[in-house]
């Protein structure tokens, strides 16, 4: 329990630090500010204990707090300067939403056990929570890189796995309800994100909408429940659009901000680099001011390196690039058959477990043409594009792949084109100001 409070207790010093550090600086509510401040601690927490791991030292209950306390200090500090006068929080029926996700939360949670499996479905019993295991073992953890354990996948990044072993080692034994309460709140996390971004941005009626939709989807309830890295994925691009569309970049801590959430998504899976390449792209093209850029790779910094480091001297080679083919990567991009294969499992796939996002997407490409130029959609877009090229030159069976994969992959953008869809859709609808989540006012001569 003491080993648990000294995490714990830093934490929520670092979330608040950040909260109000996000708050001051964007256009975000509060609600979104601890939204964007939990996924980003949830990166150091990730980064600093891998870190760690090379000290020789197994004291992670100790050097990750210290880590999280200096970290807030310095953004207090900051905070100090930059703030001048006193402020007012005209915020009269935030109590009410905040009861919402309350409830809407317990409820999912409900759902999602509902769905869960001991120590997760099948990748997680033997790739996640087998990593984790490794990891809360200081002396020993290198073992996971044996050639005898290839099947486990050892080349996948260690974000869930760092957290499930700070877990473990938190909680002083290795129970499965470490990853569950784990896979529980990044799940509300979805929710509570999409409900507070929609809320504030659309009104109630398309915030709660929105939600209702996703708890009703027993599909991705499913795989939110599988205990696997997919949620945490999409749970990561879901904040760091929602942080690049209220973004009010004015100053180069923004910038590192965004950098920095957008660049944990490669510590998260391999398919989070194809992300941060594609999102790195459109952002280059879309805001084209070198110093936002510079400060904006600044961020990124961080869990780049560590994801290099990990590559570099630890991970096998991806068994994806790493595979004695029978054909040749030129054959296979040639094959007319295989866009057909891919083609139809995807259609058939949205069809079956995404057909509410084919209905939107139909609705505003008749009825809002703009959309098409959004920059959230462009890059979920091309992130489904290039999952479709990784499978173009798998050296799998490919209508295996496919059906093994295609619809955890759709999941990772689900909600984020959720978002993306109602808001563009509801964009001509008046809301009343008294039923948003208002920013503050500065108080005059105070």
């Amino acid at each position: 329990m003491i080993d648990m409070l000294m995490i714990l207790l830093p934490f929520i010093l670092m979330v608040l630090s950040l909260t109000a550090l996000a708050y001051d600086l964007g256009k975000h509510t509060r609600e979104i500010s601890v939204l964007i401040s939990f996924t980003i601690c949830i990166a150091l927490c990730s980064c600093s204990f891998y870190t760690s791991m090379f000290f020789q030292s197994t004291n992670h209950e100790v050097i990750i707090p210290a880590i999280l306390i200096i970290l807030s200090s310095i953004i207090l500090i900051l905070l100090r300067s930059r703030v001048a006068g006193g402020e007012k929080i005209e915020n009269k029926k935030a109590l009410t939403h905040h009861l919402i996700v309350v409830i809407v939360s317990l409820l999912a949670t409900i759902r999602l056990i509902k769905f869960s499996h001991h120590w997760g479905d099948w990748d997680a019993w033997a790739i996640w929570n087998v990593h984790g295991k490794f990891l809360a073992y200081s002396e020993h953890w290198t073992n996971m890189f044996s050639p005898h354990l290839a099947s486990s996948h050892p080349d996948y990044p260690l974000m869930l796995p760092t957290l499930l072993a700070l877990g473990f080692k938190s909680f002083g034994v290795e129970s499965a309800i470490v990853p569950l309460i784990l896979a529980c709140v990044i799940f509300c996390g979805i929710i509570a994100a999409t409900y507070y971004h929609l809320t504030q941005t659309r009104g109630f009626i398309v915030g709660i909408g929105a939600v209702t939709i996703l708890l009703l989807d027993k599909d991705f309830v499913r795989i939110a429940a599988s205990q696997y890295s997919d949620t945490l994925l999409a749970f990561f691009i879901l904040v760091s659009l929602i942080l690049y569309q209220q973004r009010s970049f004015s100053g180069r801590l923004n910038y590192i901000l965004l950098g920095f959430l957008v660049g944990s998504c490669v510590w998260i899976k391999n398919e989070g680099q194809l992300y941060f390449l594609i999102f790195t792209l459109f952002f280059i093209l879309y805001e084209r001011k070198w110093i936002g850029t510079k400060w904006y790779f600044v961020g990124a910094l961080v869990p780049i390196a560590v994801l290099v480091h990990f590559k570099l001297y630890l991970a096998p080679s991806n068994d994806i690039f790493n595979h004695n083919r029978d054909l040749s990567v030129f054959h296979l991009v040639t094959d007319v058959q295989r866009y057909i294969i891919i083609s139809k499992t995807m259609i058939l796939t949205l069809l079956k477990y995404y057909w509410v996002i084919l209905l939107l997407s139909a609705i505003c490409i008749f009825t809002r043409k703009q959309i098409l130029n959004n920059f959230s959609l462009l890059v979920l877009t091309a992130l489904l594009l290039g999952y479709c090229a990784v499978y173009l030159i798998t050296p799998n069976d490919l209508q295996w792949h496919l059906n093994q994969s295609i619809d955890r992959l759709i999941h990772h953008v689900y909600p984020s084109l959720l978002v993306v869809l109602l808001s563009t859709l509801t964009a001509d609808v008046p809301i009343e100001v008294e039923n948003l989540f208002q920013r503050k006012s500065r108080i005059a001569g105070s």
